[in-house]
């Protein structure tokens, strides 16, 4: 039975501001200004920094960088206006540097309570409208002094079972009607907080959530009766979801609890999600599903594991292959639904972990499966328990954005960071990084690690649905080791963040103040987007065509 609220209002205490590695987002440019050789450019930092740089550059080439004065590296928004002065004439893409502060000790701090909090993922694509973005699923509203949970429907605060949204700066984000979060649009028909298999503590609506490196968002569902394992939410509006898995529920009538999908000649195609895992991008993408056939029951036969090659399709029919089976993950090891998690690593390659608080051979704490040279799925690397690694508790697992580290629970309110490396048939060898002992206390701390997520400048967050809670982990890191980040060569501490290819700088041919003011013009004409020739400039974009007495001539753009 879930347990009700030690207290009530905790969200009036005022929560401190997050300790977090910085980094850049929100980047633009805007027009170059010819006359003072000057570029604007936005950017908001989640955290403050102690440095901010402009880099310009070529072909991959640092040609300039600007480092920026001390009032452009707190957190907040920021315009700044950026010499272009020795550049050459060419059109230089964008990126920002970023520079943090070492940490000696790891920071944990509370973000937020939910009632039963199971997934969370961030979009680390700088190239993505919602690059930075954060969410996080609530998987069973409150119905016991629902008041003091701002994700229950009764609160009026919140949605209940659905997806929640996060700021970069870690601020919780409404969504159209002022509240929070946006519902499954099929909560109350399917997910019955009072009826599930005789028992009266819920079932699980919601567990996962991802997002591909191309920026599509999928949330996987537990118990979920109406056939929609999967779905996939539009970015743009998160309040339309589609189910990726189209079949029937052909086996529901003879075995009243069956709702799996299956094609037409009775074929399995999908079941519930007990978790899943997205790796790749457009035609490359693939998922993986582990399916607890019957949802949340406690048995070892429960679980099919399949990857599906999904690309840029936004529904799946057909019956799964034999060789997309992940024979390893397939009605063994894993006993309950409730506390399992499976990742990609970089080599397409998978982790898998569930939460047992006494690990067997049979029930283990974590496996790593690859594809041998057959194609087949294949175990290398199996950890049952010890000493310092008793168990994984809530199931959280996750890897670092550039694949060097793996971020794990090691028993309770231990949050472990493993360096791992891999063979030349992907294998993995992991060394402790360090461990980090999170805070204790019912909706005050964190003892279990149900979801764990990494941000683009090594950041961790997680949740834990016993003690009620999603918190902000900053890990220790220095010059020397730092945590798995985005981070730039030439300075460990530093996160690079490139802007988008149409915020590049078109640098005009007078490079410097001083050669515009040595010149006698000659004559200006502006020409428009329709090849008109004034003395004037149009309305909109010209390019402005500076002739000299020496001969040689300029060409800018300015917008009036």
């Amino acid at each position: 039975m879930k347990k009700s609220l030690l207290f009530a209002g905790l969200f009036a205490l005022g929560l401190t501001a997050m300790a977090q590695n910085p980094f850049a987002y929100n980047a633009t440019t805007g027009e170059v200004d010819a006359s003072a050789l000057t570029v604007p450019v936005n950017y908001t930092l989640n955290a403050d920094a102690e440095r901010v740089v402009v880099d310009f550059m070529l072909n991959g080439e640092v040609k300039k960088s600007v480092e920026l004065d001390a009032t452009a590296i707190t957190a907040g928004d920021h315009a700044v206006a950026v010499s272009l002065e020795g550049l050459d004439p060419a059109t230089y893409d964008m990126a920002i540097r970023v520079k943090g502060a070492e940490v000696v000790e790891p920071v944990c701090t509370l973000m937020d309570i939910f009632w039963s909090p199971y997934g969370i993922a961030i979009d680390n694509d700088p190239m993505s409208a919602h690059f930075g973005r954060m969410l996080v699923t609530e998987c069973q509203p409150s119905v016991n002094n629902s008041a003091d949970y701002y994700t229950s429907t009764a609160s009026g605060t919140g949605v209940g079972a659905g997806l929640y949204v996060y700021d970069m700066q870690l601020n919780r984000v409404a969504n159209p009607q002022g509240t929070y979060g946006y519902a499954v649009p099929w909560t109350q028909e399917n997910f019955n907080y009072q009826e599930w298999g005789g028992y009266n503590q819920g079932n699980f609506a919601l567990k996962k959530v991802k997002i591909s490196k191309d920026g599509r968002i999928f949330v996987g569902g537990l118990d979920v009766k109406n056939g929609h394992p999967i779905c996939e939410v539009n970015p743009d509006d998160l309040s339309e979801w589609s189910p990726i898995f189209v079949g029937e529920q052909s086996k529901l009538e003879e075995t009243g609890y069956d709702h799996n999908l299956y094609d037409a000649d009775g074929e399995f195609v999908a079941g519930y999600s007990a978790c899943f895992a997205v790796t790749g991008e457009g035609e490359n993408l693939k998922l993986m599903n582990l399916s607890g056939t019957r949802g949340q029951v406690f048995t070892f036969g429960n679980y099919k594991t399949f990857e599906y090659p999904l690309g840029t399709a936004t529904t799946w029919d057909a019956a799964c292959a034999e060789e997309d089976e992940c024979i390893p993950l397939s009605t063994q090891y894993t006993i309950s639904a409730q506390s399992v998690s499976i990742d990609y690593d970089q080599n397409g390659n998978l982790w898998w972990t569930q939460y047992r608080g006494a690990p067997t051979e049979a029930q283990p704490t974590l496996k790593h499966v690859s594809k041998n040279a057959d194609g087949e799925w294949e175990e290398d690397y199996s950890f049952v328990t010890s000493d310092d690694f008793a168990f994984n508790r809530g199931g959280g697992i996750a890897v670092s954005p550039d694949g060097s580290q793996l971020a794990i629970s090691t028993g309770n309110q231990k949050l472990s960071i493993f360096d791992v490396t891999y063979n030349e048939f992907g294998a993995p060898e992991m060394t402790l990084n360090q461990t980090i002992a999170t805070p204790s206390g019912n909706h005050t701390g964190i003892r279990g690690f149900n979801d764990i997520a990494w941000d683009y400048a090594g950041n961790l967050y997680a949740c834990d649905n016993g003690w009620e809670t999603l918190f902000c982990i900053q890990p220790a890191r220095s010059a020397a080791a730092p945590a798995g980040m985005k981070r730039a060569e030439d300075d460990p501490l530093e996160v690079t963040t490139p802007l988008r290819a149409d915020y590049a700088v078109e640098v005009p041919t007078v490079t410097a103040v001083s050669d515009v003011a040595a010149k006698a013009v000659a004559s200006v004409e502006y020409v428009n987007v329709n090849g008109q020739v004034s003395n004037m400039p149009f309305e909109g974009v010209n390019v402005v065509v500076t002739k000299y007495a020496d001969g040689t001539k300029s060409v800018t753009k300015v917008v009036k």
